[in-house]
């Protein structure tokens, strides 16, 4: 069979497999944008068009695989209704009046003031440090994947957090199609199959809003574009561009620093990409460019690195089992690849689309000898690994799915332009993909500032004692571990707890993200009617007294009524105000210190993410200190200029007064000004190693 007979064999499994898709989906049929919603004649009707122009028997001209079916005006006209789609999609789910507002659905607003603190930071001088205000405080390093501080600083400080918030994501949709357009013209691609990939690019790029937009998690898009930026830059080394490795270097690192969980993928398919061309090379290059982003990201990963036992990468469950149980592993796997087999349960996303096609990437991986094979094999490598996906690894097999927007363009494209037998077929194969696709037709919801959101709440939450106050979290996943325990369903379409937090300036007893967080901590909030993984109903009276007795709480704010009722039937909580939503409750006989003394006074004050200060107002030398937050190896504690020993008093940050008072104590967490220079020189000399390697033209 001839490289063209091959991919139009698969071609034509495609029409059977999509007819299935279609045929046996009716469980989406609720789902704006399914194929079965108002737009599912139209696409029955495309669909018909390209399975018979597909399957008409009669011998094409392009079936040399070197003709086109796509003129260049004809796939120049192609990209500019794909991008006027995603520039009017776009608009739609960011109309300009709210450019300087906050996007407040899902995750979007923990995104936002993430970027905001990293920035905050970043001016004082800490690339990590401590986080004061939620979980009792945790080392910033944990927050892996999460902050886009590091792509928003330049817009977001020349235009403002909001308006800058948003110019970065037009910017990181608009990078899709132009980057995947840049890569094919390096590798000698013709200029309808270029065209026609961006097109596709844009029309997947959209697609983005169902997966991303409506859960805030843009920080996965930005992943996925730095990792595309790296493969065109190692593509450009490769093809004897000088640029190409300084690029790589610098796109390691960006994506180090915005998307920790990216870069292990971008180094696969970069490793990839060398073997495919044989280049070894081109390999070295890539782990020497790799192991660089390593060394540049220190500053913000070394807490995590020199102490893993307080880092934990698996967000999945409160307590990590210690070992697998391979028999639950093995049966995933299974229903993983089973489900490969059941079009019935693909939704109309660039995951089901890659289903779909699947025959085609890999007939064009096999077949095809331009650049635009790397994106199939890099598509068929994706489904594979996407088959590991299981709790016991967290999210780390399911990320790499929004890399199918950047793969499976240059394939439609190639198959368009090339391999589709016939220009009906060509056009009908882009008219049935265009339909398939799921763009999500919704304004992603704004506010000014979380007063909006609730003002009466913000205003009792700044006024309340204690050194923290309760609220409870709004967790969208399930927090609770008990076999088949469920949290309480979200009653907000937000998370509002790091406006609210910023707002008040309070130290808040809750979670910064939506469920777990990376540190070991994360148990203490609570969320949703569940506590350290359990429902609050089953929970110790005593045991959760105990806990905001040792963190200082005096006040509580919830929601659940599983919550209210819990509160509520203990006499040591007594309800001071309800809203109808929110309900306060205040303990009696509580201990609001923040600073613990025996039989003294002490103050913390000017906390911030590099370390606070501790007033002793009324202590003897001697006397154990305990500072209410958690403890870290990496605190470290002076008087004047002598140096105070810190230990761990009951999972807290403690030390004995080292004199009289009144005394003050600096709490410094160490701003490691050491490894910001050893990045900076790394991320320099690595550009200039690479700049001075010898190239070459494959």
């Amino acid at each position: 069979m001839t490289h063209p007979s091959l991919v139009l064999f698969a071609l034509r499994m495609t029409t059977i497999i999509w007819w299935a898709n279609f045929l046996l989906t009716s469980r989406w049929s609720h789902i704006p944008g399914s194929i079965h919603g108002p737009k599912q004649a139209w696409f029955a009707l495309a669909l018909l068009a390209w399975t018979i122009a597909v399957w008409w028997p009669r011998r094409a001209a392009a079936d040399d695989g070197h003709s086109r079916l796509v003129t260049d005006r004809e796939a120049a006209a192609l990209l500019a209704v794909g991008t006027g789609v995603l520039a009017t999609a776009f608009l739609v789910w960011f109309p300009l009046s709210t450019w300087t507002q906050i996007p407040f659905l899902d995750n979007w607003a923990p995104r936002f003031q993430s970027s905001r603190d990293f920035m905050q930071w970043l001016e004082a001088g800490w690339l990590s440090g401590w986080q004061w205000q939620f979980l009792g405080g945790y080392h910033t390093s944990s927050d892996v994947t999460q902050s886009l501080g590091f792509l928003g600083y330049i817009p977001m400080t020349l235009l403002g957090d909001a308006l800058g918030f948003h110019v970065l994501h037009a910017l990181l949709f608009a990078a899709v199609p132009w980057l995947i357009a840049r890569d094919l013209a390096i590798g000698g691609v013709d200029r309808a199959t270029r065209l026609v990939a961006a097109a596709a690019g844009t029309l997947l790029a959209a697609n983005y809003s169902y997966f991303l937009l409506r859960s805030g998690d843009t920080n996965s898009l930005a992943g996925a574009v730095l990792t595309l930026a790296a493969i065109v830059a190692a593509h450009a080394a490769r093809r004897g561009h000088r640029w190409g490795g300084p690029a790589l270097v610098s796109a390691l690192v960006a994506v180090s620093y915005a998307h920790t969980g990216s870069f292990v993928y971008a180094v696969l398919y970069l490793l990839l990409d060398a073997a495919l061309t044989r280049n070894w090379q081109s390999a070295a290059r890539v782990v020497f460019c790799a192991g660089v982003a390593q060394i540049a990201a220190l500053p913000m990963t070394y807490e995590s690195w020199r102490y893993p036992e307080l880092f934990h990468f698996n967000n999945v469950y409160l307590h990590p089992p210690g070992s697998i149980d391979w028999s639950a592993l093995l049966r995933k796997i299974f229903y993983n690849v089973e489900l490969m087999w059941l079009p019935g349960r693909w939704f109309n996303d660039y995951g089901g689309l890659a289903l779909v096609l699947l025959p085609v990437t890999i007939a064009v991986a096999l077949a095809d000898r331009s650049r635009i094979r790397f994106y199939a094999a890099a598509a068929v490598l994706t489904v594979g690994v996407m088959r590991l996906n299981d709790p016991h690894f967290a999210y780390v097999f399911m990320r790499p799915i929004h890399m199918f927007v950047i793969f499976l363009g240059p394939v439609i494209a190639i198959c368009v332009t090339r391999y589709a037998r016939s220009r009906p077929a060509a056009f009908a194969l882009v008219a049935t993909t265009a339909l398939y696709v799921q763009i999500w037709w919704v304004p992603v919801p704004h506010i000014n500032s979380i007063r909006d959101f609730n003002a009466a709440l913000v205003e009792r939450v700044a006024a309340a004692p204690g050194a923290l106050v309760l609220v409870e979290n709004n967790p969208h996943r399930n927090t609770n571990g008990t076999p088949g325990g469920e949290t309480v369903a979200s009653r907000f379409g937000n998370h509002f707890e790091s406006l609210l937090a910023a707002e008040t300036g309070r130290r808040l007893y809750a979670g910064y993200w939506d469920g777990w967080q990376w540190s070991p901590w994360r148990g203490q909030m609570l969320g949703g009617g569940t506590w350290m993984g359990q429902a609050i109903a089953d929970a110790s009276p005593d045991a959760f007294h105990h806990e905001l007795d040792r963190w200082g709480v005096v006040e509580l704010f919830v929601w659940s009524a599983e919550s209210v009722n819990y509160l509520s039937a203990d006499a040591r909580y007594q309800q001071l105000w309800t809203d109808g939503v929110w309900t306060q409750f205040r303990r009696d006989d509580a201990d609001a210190r923040e600073v613990v003394v025996t039989d003294g006074e002490a103050t913390l004050d000017n906390w911030f993410v590099g370390g606070a200060r501790v007033q002793l107002t009324r202590a003897t030398v001697g006397d154990t200190v305990v500072v209410r937050t958690n403890f870290h190896p990496s605190w470290q504690a002076r008087h004047e200029t002598t140096a105070v020993p810190l230990r761990e008093e009951g999972g807290q940050l403690a030390f004995d007064a080292p004199c009289a008072s009144p005394c003050v104590v600096d709490l410094e967490y160490p701003r490691r000004r050491g490894l910001v220079y050893l990045a900076l020189m790394a991320w320099l000399v690595g550009m200039v190693v690479v700049a001075r390697s010898k190239t070459e033209s494959r």
